[in-house]
């Protein structure tokens, strides 16, 4: 191509450089890629994992810093709504990032509108749209793990989940008991991001067998999504310590 053949590129913006590629015109634009891609399903809906990204062909924006972003155009749509701040990568490549993460279990639909323009003026021949589904509610881990034979008496039993949960639902759904006559365990709780700690408030019987289940109740702290299933995990305390052996042995003599 003649460079006098080429159409004039927009004016430099304020940013840090001018575009770096010329596009081809006579290729319309596209979308190239999204993330999470179309029909995806346990998408992270967790908060700083779950980010919506869509990449064109084209530039559509010139290259200008973060805080000089606020006149370029927003390319997406997302149903169900989400709070969240979007920026322009790049020149062709937009990313969305929810402020409280995505509800968990939830089918959203993004659709990048027709009419968007490139930097030559090209238009978006028809809406893209692109669907995925966040991860449910899971159980990623638990002390004492399931089937121990050497629980602590006096440690607190831990449950943790791959999301932000609603606590007052998880603290009713978890329940422990003894094995032996079925009695529930009392004891307080409190959370360390998103792992439920819960306090027995006297230590548990040596060598006891204890039952834990966090029941369906448990939901995530964003959306309605709870545990498909019951987790039940079960553990043996660590017999009370004793001495084994002796170094003179007792009575030792010489």
């Amino acid at each position: 191509i003649v460079a006098a053949d080429r159409p004039a590129l927009p004016a430099r913006g304020p940013g840090l450089a001018s575009l770096a590629v010329f596009p081809e015109t006579d290729v319309p634009l596209a979308v190239l890629g999204t993330q999470p891609r179309d029909g995806a399903t346990g998408a992270s809906p967790r908060p700083g994992e779950a980010r919506i990204v869509v990449r064109f062909n084209h530039p559509v924006v010139p290259l200008v810093p973060v805080d000089e972003q606020a006149g370029l155009p927003t390319p997406i749509a997302i149903s169900p709504d989400v709070d969240g701040d979007g920026r322009w990568l790049n020149t062709s490549t937009y990313v969305f990032e929810p402020d409280a993460g995505l509800a968990g279990a939830t089918r959203y639909s993004v659709t990048v509108d027709r009419g968007l323009e490139d930097v030559l003026g090209a238009s978006l021949a028809e809406d893209v749209t692109f669907a995925f589904t966040t991860a449910g509610p899971l159980v990623v881990g638990t002390y004492p793990p399931g089937d121990a034979t050497d629980a602590g008496a006096t440690r607190p039993i831990s449950v943790t989940f791959n999301m932000p949960m609603d606590h007052r639902s998880v603290e009713d759904a978890l329940i422990v008991t003894a094995e032996d006559g079925g009695a529930v365990v009392a004891g307080r709780t409190h959370w360390i991001s998103d792992t439920l700690v819960f306090e027995p408030r006297r230590p548990l019987a040596r060598e006891a067998r204890y039952t834990a289940v966090v029941g369906t109740g448990a939901r995530s702290a964003e959306g309605d999504a709870a545990l498909d299933a019951e987790h039940t995990w079960r553990f043996r305390v660590a017999p009370a310590p004793k001495v084994v052996r002796t170094e003179p042995a007792d009575g030792e003599q010489g």
